[in-house]
């Protein structure tokens, strides 16, 4: 064992500390990691990130918040088997809300089946964890006007031979942006890559 090592477990030993405590973190850099995780400045702010009371926090006013809205389709699974395939779709956007910045914008992304369902009638409305768009080929929903999105020809398992229409849905109303990430339900979204680089959909 080296020396300086002898020398330190001795210490502790005479004060009563053990290895475990010594490395654990303090409250002030548990505090710490706390505001870098929420994106605030202080304490007091903190609480009210917590408690949904923060003024960047939960607002519903995408429209005014945010800008460059667009939806992206993904398909994750086995290109060669349909059962094996999860049809996904995302919202993604530049909003408003960093934390000193107030006029900034940052870039995030959030899969929109944690917002929405689609119902026997083919139409899609928000619901938590709804997975709207596994029954939609995503790659037919475009941005219809604004904020609104429409998928063309979405299939409901209770009504498989339904006639291919366009569903409309909303993202105002439904979306919050928390400190610049889109979220719904209180789950957030992740924030995009760098310039040039894929997105990991």
């Amino acid at each position: 064992m080296q020396p300086f090592k002898v020398l330190r477990l001795f210490l502790l030993a005479l004060t009563g500390v053990s290895c475990a405590t010594a490395n654990m973190p303090t409250a002030n850099q548990d505090i710490a990691a706390q505001l870098e995780i929420w994106g605030v400045a202080n304490v007091t702010e903190l609480a009210m990130a917590k408690n949904g009371t923060h003024p960047n926090y939960h607002q519903k006013n995408v429209v005014q918040r945010c800008k460059n809205f667009n939806l992206e389709a993904s398909k994750k699974g086995d290109p060669n088997d349909a059962k094996k395939t999860i049809n996904r779709l995302f919202a993604r956007a530049e909003c408003k809300g960093l934390y000193g910045a107030p006029n900034g914008f940052r870039c995030s992304y959030i899969d929109l089946s944690l917002c929405f369902t689609l119902t026997g009638d083919t139409q899609i409305v928000k619901r938590q964890l709804g997975r709207a768009f596994e029954s939609c080929d995503a790659k037919n929903c475009v941005v219809d006007t604004s904020t609104v999105g429409k998928c063309y020809g979405c299939k409901h398992p209770a009504q498989p031979n339904a006639t291919d229409t366009w569903a409309k849905f909303d993202l105002d109303g439904v979306l919050d942006s928390d400190f610049g990430f889109l979220s719904c339900y209180g789950r957030g979204g992740f924030e995009c890559p760098d310039e040039g680089d894929p997105m990991p959909y």
